[in-house]
């Protein structure tokens, strides 16, 4: 009877810890710069400009976020090329193969205290300035 009652405690608790650790993935799914880039590229393929518009932080309309969405409908392959991290910026060197050839973006993904991460599409297509 202790044996029984010890085996649907253990199952129990077993569970709750994989409902805990199920919830907390999904809760962070859109966390972090990579997801911001991720969620970008799914939203460009979709045309969902209501998805651009919370994962960038100048609008969809803007010709930077346009020209990014373009780059990213072109491309046949992706690569990404590096990845560096400080606090509150990540830079993400991704190449795409398109038509044309290859075009090397380099991502910048801000961290805001409001909104998580954006892409900067002005400092993404201009990181020199």
């Amino acid at each position: 009877m202790h044996a029984a009652r010890s085996r649907t405690a253990s199952a129990i608790a077993a569970l709750l810890l994989s409902a805990l650790v199920l919830f907390t993935f999904y809760i962070l799914r859109n966390y972090g710069p990579a997801q911001a880039i991720n969620r970008f590229h799914a939203a460009a393929l979709a045309n969902d400009q209501s998805e651009i518009a919370r994962v960038t932080v100048q609008t969809p309309n803007t010709p930077e976020v346009v020209e990014l969405e373009h780059i990213v409908r072109q491309a046949r392959a992706i690569q990404v090329q590096s990845v560096s991290q400080n606090p509150g910026e990540a830079i993400f060197l991704i190449a795409y193969l398109v038509p044309q050839g290859q075009v090397t973006v380099h991502w910048i993904v801000d961290q805001s205290a409001n909104a998580g991460w954006l892409i900067d599409a002005k400092k993404t297509l201009n990181p020199n300035q």
